[in-house]
């Protein structure tokens, strides 16, 4: 795991330092977008990433500076000089040249390489969680694009059929077979479906933008693949949070806590110096070595203070996990309902409702045409088959959006990343 993980930052370096050319690798304007393609791109570019790994750097730092032991003192002194009588100018001075070394004691140094190393993983987990939310919010907005885009010919195809429908109406109201009011009526429907067009397609319009912007551009200028939106499957088997990012993160830092908690305890343990040197005794032109041992007596401060906190902070994320990973799994069960009642809702869609709304327009049409049925059968008909379309849009959208959520939830996309960082660190 740790060396796919490595691979994943490789991946995500290597795309970083391509970001300036962001724009050339655009989605062509001839080339359709598939999800798994927009994905990709968000990947590739998404400045979210590039935070994510500033602070991969950031732990190798601290990791780097914690296994380093601290740095020898050279002390210079000087006695017996600039005095009166015998002491007077330089010529009676002793100078002594030392070094110190402090040593630590009581296993600081282990402490703190273990605490980094925690902050390491938790920098790793944490850019995972950052690109798992990326492919989900990626999801999101591709679903919410092609939801806009099916609005947009659901809108011109209800404009077809109010002209249509207005050309019925005009020839009955000029046979005399209608009232006036009934084609003022027809008119206002297809004015009603021209606005409706107008706010699809101002929808669509900020969709595509939206989901341009999740890698870090404002072109529109590119199609999407629609194919796999009218896709659904059914959950199998009992999902787990076996492979979620934040369960992970929140162990970890239980991990953290409990490696502080080592550091307070080792830094209880007062540190040894030890120094070394030569004097030099100029009255009687002698040298000697010097040696010296400092060691300080823990009698008040025994960082009793910082191991308290240290322990209830320990305490404190042990807590919260437990009170997190509970509101992971109830919103796992919300999401994986509203998946479900999307799907059964689609299914009903396509089955039944749909066709049968197509048909109920078709025969009511053919009636007024042929003066079996009144024009209100006719527009309600209409009526009906738009909203019964929007519906089914609507419900596709919610599915992707909900199955968007529950791979973010489950960990799902963990495996795309590993093979992401893959194929981009060859």
């Amino acid at each position: 795991m740790r060396s796919k993980t490595l691979l994943l930052c490789a991946g995500l370096i290597a795309a970083t330092l391509n970001t300036a050319h962001a724009q050339e690798a655009a989605p062509a304007a001839d080339t359709k977008l598939s999800l798994e393609a927009a994905i990709r791109q968000t990947l590739t570019y998404s400045p979210k990433l590039k935070a994510g790994l500033e602070g991969i750097g950031v732990s190798r730092g601290e990791r780097q500076q914690s296994g380093l032991i601290p740095n020898p003192e050279f002390s210079a002194e000087a006695e017996n000089f600039a005095g009166t009588k015998s002491a007077k100018g330089f010529d009676a001075a002793e100078v002594t040249l030392g070094v110190a070394q402090p040593i630590e004691m009581g296993g600081k140094r282990s402490a703190r390489i273990k605490a980094a190393d925690m902050q390491m993983s938790i920098a790793d987990l944490e850019l995972r969680a950052t690109a798992l939310d990326l492919v989900r919010d990626t999801t999101v907005a591709w679903a919410e694009a092609v939801a806009a885009h099916e609005e947009v010919e659901v809108a011109q195809n209800q404009q077809e059929l109010a002209e249509d429908v207005l050309q019925s109406v005009a020839r009955r109201v000029a046979a005399a077979a209608e009232p006036a009011i009934q084609q003022s009526k027809s008119e206002v429907a297809l004015a009603s479906s021209k606005i409706a067009l107008q706010k699809a397609e101002r929808n669509l319009e900020a969709a595509m933008k939206n989901l341009a912007r999740m890698w870090g551009q404002d072109a529109v200028d590119y199609q999407i693949d629609e194919d796999s939106f009218f896709t659904t499957q059914d959950v199998q088997g009992k999902p787990s949070l076996e492979n979620n990012p934040d369960v992970k993160l929140l162990q970890a830092g239980i991990g953290l806590a409990g490696a502080n908690l080592d550091v307070e305890k080792a830094n209880a343990v007062p540190d040894v110096t030890v120094g070394a040197g030569i004097r030099d005794s100029r009255g009687d032109d002698s040298q000697a070595f010097v040696a010296s041992l400092s060691i300080p007596f823990p009698v008040f401060n025994r960082n009793q203070g910082n191991i308290m906190k240290a322990g209830h902070e320990v305490a404190k994320a042990e807590h919260q996990k437990t009170a997190a990973v509970q509101e992971i799994e109830l919103e796992l069960v919300r999401v994986q309902n509203a998946l479900q009642t999307s799907r059964l809702e689609i299914e009903s869609l396509e089955k039944s409702i749909v066709p049968a709304a197509e048909k109920s327009f078709a025969l009511a049409k053919k009636g007024y045409t042929a003066g079996k049925f009144p024009y209100l059968e006719v527009l309600d008909a209409q009526r009906t088959l738009a909203d019964v379309h929007m519906q089914h849009v609507s419900a596709l959208k919610d599915y992707h959006i909900a199955q968007a959520q529950f791979d973010r939830l489950t960990g799902k996309n963990v495996d795309l990343l590993n093979a992401y960082g893959d194929k981009n660190a060859q």
